[in-house]
């Protein structure tokens, strides 16, 4: 009988709604009980509710969340970083490499077939000795060819089994190039969002310093007239050197922002790689009342949870390791003196199969065992971790995005107060009625406050982007070839199904 692993803890599956099946082997017998409560358990009322919270608009919206950004311009250099970007292009060749290995392993289930071919000339000296060979002083050829042929008949499942895992090890080599598209639109997002807030901030700066020339002006003219100090000059002149002292910091932030965003396009670094334009809008948050369901599409969740099944169905291999193995095997040989006489009666044939039973390996099949189930155990507890990781990612991206839009809603309350306050403070000093110093501390305070309003709301935009990541939003538009598939409210089918395997794939 087969020895089984530890089943996972019952929420694992409640969470991730994708039960384990254990085909073949011998431990189908002891899992299958654990497998229909766990079925039970997924199937819950509190989940039916949970999916019912869900609209069919709210899905697609999580489907296609950096449509929400309403930016074209942000759309194409999605669809080109998918398409061109080179690590993404790696990640591609290894859904090739592992679906080439998997057809390695295939190839243990069918008949081998050999047809060896050979010419041999042998002879030996008058005096020699040799039980081997023809007699002294004898030249002779040999012509040979034929067809062998061996099959290992699978009747424990043990090859079946390693064909499965390496489905599972496949089917998280497509998730895993999921997930690194996930993760690059989600860098892409967050570079875009970055180029597009420095922008802001230089026009922001470049607005200040309008304003302050114009103070300087001012404090110039009325010193000329001599119905100003001295000092208001240098002070509006050395506000104003501020401000513009905030340029160069900026444009050089900007360029390494947009050198960025080339890189994640698999391009070199170059200027205008962000065409023109205004900062993307904030998509509208997530559902959050169905946190459960949303994690279970994050491709991270997927590949661990495939890993642990390749990782269960590499112990169930090596466990009939233990049993016998039945082996098929035939030849058939045509061998002759000369060329001419291969097909004369010259033939050579045997059939039959052959029962091995492993009796004595040294301690090897049990080590290999022990391994196998020490890699499934890593397996199960990293499957626990990742769906950990993922309920704190989606806590604190959605806790960061709701505090934000309320820091960002004061602030805007605070940029128009301090738009007027400046304002009010420069028609004072115009008037005569206030000094200069309270028309410049107000429009250092405006350039601050507007500051840190672009800064916040470039935050908010890089929560909301982060909240999408986090809930695995994206991954079932992106096809295997970096093509987006078009969003539809229907459920989304497997990536197997809507996208085309990349170039060399099997």
């Amino acid at each position: 009988m087969l020895h089984c692993l530890k089943s996972p803890p019952a929420w694992v599956f409640a969470l991730v709604g994708l039960p384990v099946t254990f085909a073949g082997g011998g431990c189908a017998a002891h899992r299958q009980p654990d497998l229909e409560r766990l079925q039970a358990m997924a199937a819950a009322p509190w989940r039916a509710k949970l999916a019912a919270n869900a609209p069919a608009t709210q899905q697609a919206q999580v489907l296609s969340w950096w449509r929400g950004l309403n930016d074209p311009i942000f759309a194409d250099l999605a669809t080109q970083a998918l398409q061109g970007n080179l690590n993404l292009a790696q990640m591609r060749q290894r859904i090739v490499e592992a679906r080439a290995r998997r057809g390695v392993v295939n190839a243990e289930r069918l008949p081998q077939i050999d047809s060896p071919t050979q010419y041999e000339r042998a002879g030996s000296g008058p005096d020699s000795l040799s039980f081997a060979g023809p007699p002294p002083g004898i030249v002779k050829n040999l012509y040979a060819t034929g067809v062998v042929a061996n099959w290992e008949v699978d009747l424990w499942g043990r090859v079946q089994r390693l064909v499965d895992a390496a489905d599972d090890q496949t089917r998280a080599a497509v998730d895993d190039y999921r997930d690194a598209a996930v993760s690059l639109l989600s860098e892409l997002a967050l570079a875009y969002i970055d180029v597009r807030t420095l922008h802001r901030r230089l026009d922001l700066v470049e607005q200040n310093v309008m304003l302050q020339r114009r103070t300087l002006e001012l404090a110039e003219s009325r010193y000329a007239a001599g119905n100003g100090p001295a000092i208001d000059v240098t002070q509006a002149r050395r506000l104003l050197r501020q401000t513009q002292s905030r340029v160069p910091e900026l444009r050089r932030a900007r360029i390494v922002a947009e050198n960025r965003v080339a890189i994640l396009l698999g391009k070199r670094p170059a200027d205008g790689v962000v065409p023109p334009g205004g900062m993307p809008q904030t998509p509208p948050p997530a559902d959050m009342r169905v946190p459960a369901d949303l994690i279970t599409r994050r491709a991270d969740v997927r590949r661990a949870d495939w890993k642990y099944r390749a990782a269960l169905a590499q112990v169930d291999a090596a466990e009939a390791e233990r049993l016998p193995r039945l082996t098929v095997s035939g030849s058939f040989h045509l061998s002759a003196g000369r060329i001419g006489n291969l097909f004369d009666q010259a033939y050579v044939y045997s059939f039959g199969p052959q029962l091995t039973f492993p009796i004595f390996e040294g301690g090897r099949i049990s080590a290999n065992v022990r391994v196998h189930k020490s890699q499934a155990e890593q397996a199960r507890l990293q499957l626990e971790q990742t769906l950990l990781t993922a309920i704190e990612e989606v806590e604190n991206a959605a806790t960061g995005y709701m505090h934000k839009r309320e820091e960002a809603d004061e602030l805007e309350a605070a940029s128009a107060a301090a738009e007027s306050s400046a304002a009010l403070a420069e028609q004072l000093y115009r008037s005569g009625l206030r000094d200069l110093t309270q028309s410049i501390d107000a429009q250092r305070q405006l350039v601050n406050i507007q500051d840190s309003l672009a800064l916040t709301r470039q935050e908010v935009l890089g929560q909301a982007v982060q909240l999408y990541r986090a809930l695995g939003g994206g991954w079932e538009m992106i096809g295997l070839n970096g093509e987006v598939i078009a969003p539809t409210t229907q459920p989304v089918q497997s990536a197997e199904a809507t996208a085309t395997p990349p170039e060399g794939a099997s």
